[in-house]
């Protein structure tokens, strides 16, 4: 009876009953793709949110620490460049060794000595190399070119010569072997006084630094001389300097650059390294030089700061220790020189001022008294 009462199973409570076929392994794979690709969206969406929250962070340690975050930034900046130097370096040794050793086996192979490979060089690249060549265009690029890439250092070389924040750093001169070559540094920071307080002692200052460095002012020395050799434009100039110290004569020819910027004065200046219209002489070693120069306003005069890199004899000079110091002597005299004539210049150029000013006031003077 209860089975007559019950009531019937129909063929849709059958089928749920049966066991739900298994799937293909294809099915299988394509369930652990997407289930991986949706772990990785996770993971990348948590990662988007940590990275956001450390620059919040950084941007909030930065605005609460400025002077940390400028140091930081120098670091950064001054390890990319030592990676970067590091790299060009690694790329010239490989390539000296390949064709160093094809020219051996060219040597062994037809009994020859190998003529140097001469390497053809883009003339747009030839600036990179601190070379100039007689096209006028590319010769005028290569100019402000090499300048422009020396300006982008000038922090860089301040801060080696510890010079960003210094406020007094006396005259000195640092002797190194660099690339079995002997180097100088010389650095200093000295605060120059106002004579007027009025904005014409900084147009002057900067004009008299302009004439001596660039050469519109010829500056006597026991050791050589500047020489212009081409005005280049209101900015910069190239010019020659020729010295005979006790260990020989040398000659570096050198660009000269100024820039005028807000509140300060930068003067930067590069030795090339070959140049096809003045070409250096025969019978004179080549130097080479890299210098920075910067005036600001402080609170009770200028900051005068200088840091310049020479390698006064780049030939292979196998110098002594009396050989260096004898050369520093040289070089020590140079420099007072140089000092000397600058202060001379300046007084020159106050004095010329103020006659100026006081005879236009006499002028106007008289004009209003009839």
């Amino acid at each position: 009876m209860d089975a007559l009462l019950s009531t019937p199973e129909t063929d849709d409570d059958v089928s749920t009953q049966l066991a739900a076929p298994k799937r293909s392994p294809y099915q299988r794979y394509m369930d652990r793709q997407h289930a991986e690709a949706a772990s990785l969206q996770r993971q990348v969406t948590e990662l988007r949110g940590q990275l956001r929250a450390l620059a919040t962070a950084r941007e909030l340690a930065d605005a609460a620490h400025p002077a940390t975050s400028e140091w930081a930034r120098l670091a950064k900046a001054e390890r990319k460049r030592l990676c970067e130097s590091r790299t060009d370096n690694r790329r010239l040794k490989v390539a000296v060794k390949e064709y160093t050793e094809h020219a051996q086996a060219l040597a062994l192979l037809i009994g020859k000595t190998p003529r140097p490979l001469v390497v053809a060089m883009d003339p747009n690249d030839q600036w990179k190399h601190l070379r100039l060549g007689a096209d006028p265009l590319l010769r005028y690029s290569g100019y402000h070119a090499m300048a422009d890439r020396e300006r982008h250092h000038l922090r860089s070389a301040f801060l080696e010569a510890g010079l960003v924040e210094s406020r007094a750093v006396p005259h000195s001169f640092e002797t190194r072997v660099f690339h079995q070559t002997l180097e100088i540094q010389a650095r200093v920071c000295v605060r120059l006084p106002r004579r007027f307080d009025t904005p014409m002692d900084f147009e002057i200052m900067t004009r008299v630094i302009w004439d001596i460095m660039s050469g519109n002012v010829i500056v006597a020395s026991p050791t050589g001389y500047r020489e212009v050799l081409t005005k280049v434009d209101d900015t910069i100039t190239y010019i020659t300097t020729k010295r005979h110290y006790t260990l020989g004569s040398s000659v570096r020819n050198v660009i000269v650059k100024r820039y005028m910027e807000a509140n300060r004065f930068v003067l930067v200046w590069r030795s090339v390294e070959d140049d096809e219209l003045f070409p250096f002489e025969d019978g004179r070693d080549v130097a080479r030089e890299v210098g920075w120069m910067l005036l600001e306003p402080c609170e009770s005069g200028f900051l005068f700061k200088v840091f310049t890199k020479l390698q006064p004899f780049t030939s292979g000079h196998d110098c002594s220790p009396d050989e260096i110091r004898t050369y520093m002597q040289d070089l020590h005299g140079a420099s007072r020189n140089e000092l000397r004539m600058f202060l001379l210049e300046a007084d020159k150029q106050f004095t010329a001022h103020q006659r100026a000013a006081f005879a236009e006031k006499k002028s106007a003077a008289s004009a209003a008294y009839g």
